[in-house]
């Protein structure tokens, strides 16, 4: 079945239509010509590429996939979700994808599907309902619900702030001074309250959210990037991030939380980063374990503990610090 667009001036009087076949081919014109670059679902077009701009990642029509890979691991309990590049589950009829990162039913664009999504706890679904939002207390008030029953992924945040305005504002608050990102309590405090029901405790759970977003916004200060393609349902170290050739392997304090102990060796410790990267390799990630496994060989592999210090009483957070060694300042069983 064909879709359309119709393209309006700014008066709001005449304009045009545009059909196409159901993915996104134009049908009867040419979309290079065609004097607006917005055009299949409303979204833009780039006439040198042909892709549709879906702001996470770019579409294709011709062959009805995207272009890079969904950062988001998928749920065995859905499995059209698990393809990696598949556009609305193969339902372009009744199904749109605006932000390149979740779908949802054309007729369910409503405060209702955003509830929705927030039961579901889909975090990215649930943020791409607020990203044309200039609060930022609502839109973070909105990721700590949909989150709030299960446990933070720091690399879906990483890449969420990165991408779905207006998080990215998040990334730039504060200033590196010493080992502190000082400046970032306020937005930090805000999104604490977002975390919690008004009036309410604080609670262990929007304690380890704010510590990572005070270690995403350290890490992004740093220059720091996310390495979008780190398997988020791997569970051993809490973020993955690169700069130029060397990663950087990120563990995440909220509160007064300190660096645990285990049977070979304290985290972020040496002995500890070679174990998890062993079970990167037992739990199917072989390319990745290959790939850290040589960076570590070359001292290639740097460490990251954020602290964000909260006030559980006084409901407030204080400016993140931090500790960034090298792999030869990493000592075998202690950070």
């Amino acid at each position: 079945a064909p879709s359309r667009t119709r393209a309006l001036p700014p008066s709001g009087g005449g304009g045009r239509t545009f059909d196409y076949d159901a993915y996104g081919n134009a049908i009867s014109f040419d979309a290079s010509a065609a004097l607006t670059s917005l055009l299949y679902s409303g979204e833009e077009f780039n006439v040198n590429t042909g892709f549709s701009y879906l702001r996470a990642r770019y579409y294709d029509p011709r062959n009805g996939r995207f272009t890079r890979m969904d950062p988001w691991a998928g749920s065995a309990a859905s499995p059209l979700t698990l393809h990696k590049y598949g556009y609305v589950h193969g339902n372009p009829i009744l199904g749109v994808d605006p932000t390149g990162l979740f779908f949802t039913y054309v007729t369910q664009l409503t405060t209702h599907s955003i509830q929705s999504l927030m039961r579901n706890r889909n975090v990215i679904a649930a943020a791409k309902a607020f990203d044309t939002s200039q609060n930022l207390a609502d839109a973070v008030k909105v990721i700590g619900q949909v989150v709030s029953g299960s446990r933070p992924d720091l690399m879906l945040l990483a890449g969420l702030l990165a991408s779905v305005l207006p998080f990215g504002s998040l990334l730039e608050k504060g200033a590196i001074a010493g080992r502190k990102l000082v400046g970032a309590s306020d937005h930090l405090t805000d999104a604490l309250k977002g975390f919690q029901r008004a009036g309410g405790a604080v609670t262990d759970k929007a304690v380890e959210l704010v510590g990572q977003l005070g270690a995403i916004s350290v890490a992004r200060k740093l220059g720091f990037e996310a390495v979008e393609d780190f398997p988020t349902r791997y569970r051993g170290f809490d973020g993955l991030f690169k700069q130029g050739d060397t990663f950087i392997i990120v563990e995440a304090k909220g509160g007064a939380g300190t660096l645990g102990s285990t049977s070979f060796g304290g985290q972020l410790s040496q002995a500890w980063i070679i174990e998890n990267i062993d079970r990167l390799r037992s739990r199917g990630f072989g390319d990745w374990a290959l790939r850290l496994d040589e960076a570590r060989k070359a001292g290639k592999i740097n460490a990251l503990l954020v602290t964000t210090p909260v006030n559980r009483v006084a409901q407030t957070v204080g400016d993140p610090s931090f500790v960034l060694k090298t792999w030869d300042e990493i000592s075998e069983n202690v950070f």
